[in-house]
C-alpha cells in the first residue's frame, strides 16, 4: 500500500451507490414479485427472521451482495454565528480553527479503487457544476487541512475501511477538539447529546450523499419528555448537499436534550456540533454522532474518570432515555481491574419520553466502559468534561474546559482512522453478557502508518469484566498511526468486545500529562460480504437478524 495521489473522479461515489444499492434492491424486488411482497426502503429491512408472515405463509431467503461503503464526514467546527462581532479584539474565534482528515481502506479480494471527495461531487463535479477532484485511496490518505465535508466510498470488498476528521481551535468561544468517524448514511438515528440552554449552541447537521432527496423529520426530548418544535421539525435535504439548523432554536432551554432523525427517500448521515460558553469563557466543543439505537442492553467504552467525588460536576455523565415505555435502569462500570461499584445507580427508574442525567463520579481514577441494563428499550451515551487553563480574558476565576460524547457502540471488530494532529489512546473491553463469564479475549491490532503501509501488529488478551488502554504512540518507532484494525480471535462464551480511541490535542493543563482539548473516535465495523433478507406475502421488508 501506497500513499494516496490525486486523481480525476470520472464516476463518483454516490453513482457508485445508487447503482450497488440497486443491485441489492432489485434482486430483493423480483423475489419479491413473484411473492407479492410490498418492499419498504433502501436498506433493505425485513421481517424477523423465525415469525410467520402476515398471511401465515412461509418466508424465503434471499442473499445478495453488500452494496459499495459510503462513509460521510463531519463538516468542519463552525461557530453558530459567523459573523464578527464588533472589533477584532471581542472575536469570538480570535484563532483560526483547523480541520484534519485520514481515511484508511485495507483491500480485499478483487477490489476496485476506493475514493475519497466532497460533498456532492456527482460525476466528477460539484452541486454548481465546477469540477470536483477526488483522492483514489490505496492504504491510507490524510489531509492537513480540510475546508469542507468528505465522503469516502470503498468496494464491499475492502477487508476495512475507515475515515475520521477532528477539527482543533484552541481560542474563543468555539475552543475544544471535535473529532469523529465518518459515518454510513441510513434512515434512522439517535443523537444522544447537546443541551439547548443560555449559553449552549446545539446544531444539527443533515447530510445527503446520494443522488435523490431526502424528508428528514427531526424530533427532540428533554428533561420533561418530548418537546413541541415551534418552526418546521421537517427538512429536504438535496442531493449532495448538507442542511445546519439551530435546535434551540425550535426548542430552546433544554439543560439536556436526545435528538431522534428519520429519513424518507434517501439514507442520510446527521450529527450534532454542541459548543457551550460560560459568559466569555469557553467550555468545549463536541461533534455527538450517531449510537446503537434502543436497546435494554447498550454498552459505552471510554468513560475516564479522574477520581471525582459523586455529585462533581467535572465527573462523567452517563445520559440516558426511554423513549417509549418507562424503564428501570441499572449501570455498571468495568474498570481496569475489573468492574466497580457504583453508588446509586444499581437500580434507577426512568420515566418514557425525559432526557435523564446520571452521575458516574465515586469510583478510582481509571478508563472505564459502562454497561446499561433496562427493562425497556433505552439509548444512552457518556459526556465528558476537561479542566484546562483560566482564561486570561475573564475578570473571575474561571478554569476553560472541553468536552466529549461518547455513543453507544454496537460491539465487534473494526476499524479506526487517526486524524493527523491527535494524540490518540485504543480503549478496548472484553465486556460479558453474564456473570459467570471469565477468561480473556483474544484480539490482534495492526496500525497503519500515513504512508499505507503496516507498522505493527500486536496480539491483546482483553480480561473478561475489565477495560484495557494502549497509547497509540506505544505502537511503533517509525511514525505517527494513522489507523487501526482490531480484529477478535478465540473469545469466550458471551463475551464481546467493545472499543474506540480517545483522542486528545491541545497543551496540557496544569499537572496534567495529556492535552486539555478532548474528543473520542468510535470504531467503524468491518464490511459485510453478503446480506440475508427474507420475504413473504404482504410483508414489509427490513434487516434480516
Amino acid at each position: 500500500m501506497t500513499r494516496t495521489t490525486m486523481t480525476r473522479t470520472t464516476t463518483s461515489a454516490r453513482t457508485r451507490l445508487a447503482r450497488s444499492t440497486g443491485v441489492v434492491a432489485s434482486a430483493v424486488i423480483l423475489v419479491a414479485a413473484t411473492a407479492g411482497v410490498v418492499v419498504a426502503g433502501p436498506d433493505l429491512a425485513t421481517t424477523v427472521a423465525g415469525e410467520p408472515s402476515a398471511t401465515g405463509t412461509a418466508r424465503s431467503t434471499v442473499t445478495v451482495p453488500a452494496p459499495d461503503r459510503t462513509l460521510v464526514c463531519p463538516s468542519p467546527a463552525r461557530l453558530s454565528d459567523t459573523e464578527s462581532v464588533g472589533d477584532a479584539e471581542f472575536d469570538a474565534r480570535p484563532s483560526p480553527t483547523t480541520t484534519t482528515l485520514s481515511a484508511l481502506v485495507v483491500p480485499g479480494a478483487d477490489d476496485g479503487p476506493a475514493t475519497l471527495a466532497p460533498l456532492g461531487a456527482v460525476d466528477g463535479t460539484t452541486g454548481d457544476g465546477t469540477t470536483a477532484d477526488g483522492t483514489t485511496v490505496d492504504g491510507v490518505a490524510t489531509a492537513g487541512d480540510v475546508g469542507v465535508a468528505q465522503v469516502l466510498d470503498a468496494p464491499a470488498t475492502s477487508a476495512a475501511a475507515a475515515a475520521a476528521v477532528a477539527s482543533t481551535t484552541l481560542e474563543g468561544d468555539l475552543r475544544g477538539l471535535a473529532a469523529a468517524a465518518c459515518v454510513s448514511p441510513g434512515v434512522d438515528h439517535w443523537l444522544v447529546g447537546g443541551s439547548t440552554e443560555a449559553g449552549s449552541s446545539t446544531q444539527l447537521v443533515l447530510q445527503n450523499p446520494g443522488v435523490t432527496p431526502a424528508a428528514v423529520t427531526m424530533t427532540v426530548a428533554g428533561p420533561s419528555g418530548p418537546t413541541e418544535i415551534s418552526g418546521s421539525d421537517r427538512f429536504v435535504v438535496a442531493p449532495g448537499s448538507q442542511v445546519v439548523t439551530l435546535v434551540e432554536a425550535g426548542a430552546p432551554g433544554l439543560a439536556r436534550t436526545v435528538v431522534h432523525v428519520t429519513s424518507e427517500g434517501a439514507l442520510v448521515s446527521a450529527y450534532l456540533q454542541h459548543s457551550t460558553v460560560d459568559g466569555i469563557v469557553a467550555q468545549g466543543v463536541a461533534d455527538v454522532v450517531p449510537g446503537t439505537g434502543p436497546s435494554t442492553r447498550l454498552v459505552v467504552p471510554g468513560v475516564v474518570s479522574g477520581g471525582e467525588d459523586v455529585g462533581d460536576e467535572g465527573a462523567p455523565v452517563l445520559r440516558v432515555l426511554a423513549p417509549d415505555a418507562d424503564a428501570a435502569v441499572t449501570v455498571s462500570l468495568l474498570g481496569p481491574d475489573g468492574p466497580v461499584d457504583l453508588p446509586g445507580l444499581d437500580d434507577v427508574d426512568l420515566p418514557a419520553g425525559a432526557v435523564v442525567d446520571l452521575g458516574l463520579g465515586g469510583v478510582p481514577p481509571g478508563t472505564y466502559t459502562a454497561v446499561v441494563e433496562a427493562t425497556a428499550p433505552v439509548v444512552a451515551g457518556v459526556e465528558l468534561r476537561r479542566d484546562g487553563e483560566q482564561d486570561p480574558d475573564a475578570t473571575r476565576d474561571a478554569l476553560q474546559r472541553d468536552r466529549a460524547w461518547i455513543p453507544a457502540t454496537a460491539p465487534g471488530a473494526g476499524a479506526v482512522a487517526v486524524p493527523p494532529g491527535v494524540v490518540g489512546t485504543l480503549v478496548a473491553s472484553a465486556v460479558p453478557r453474564d456473570d459467570d463469564a471469565g477468561g480473556a479475549l483474544a484480539a490482534t491490532l495492526v496500525a497503519y502508518g500515513a504512508d499505507g503501509a503496516e507498522l505493527a501488529s500486536r496480539d491483546v488478551d482483553l480480561d473478561v469484566g475489565s477495560t484495557t488502554t494502549l497509547a497509540l504512540a506505544d505502537l511503533a518507532d517509525d511514525g505517527p498511526v494513522a489507523g487501526v484494525r482490531l480484529v477478535t480471535g478465540d473469545a469466550p462464551a458471551g463475551v464481546e468486545m467493545a472499543w474506540g480511541l480517545a483522542v486528545s490535542a491541545g497543551e496540557p493543563a496544569a499537572g496534567a500529562t495529556e492535552g486539555s482539548l478532548i474528543s473520542w473516535v468510535a470504531p467503524t465495523p468491518d464490511p459485510v460480504a453478503e446480506v440475508t433478507v427474507q420475504v413473504g406475502p404482504a410483508d414489509a421488508v427490513r434487516p434480516a437478524p
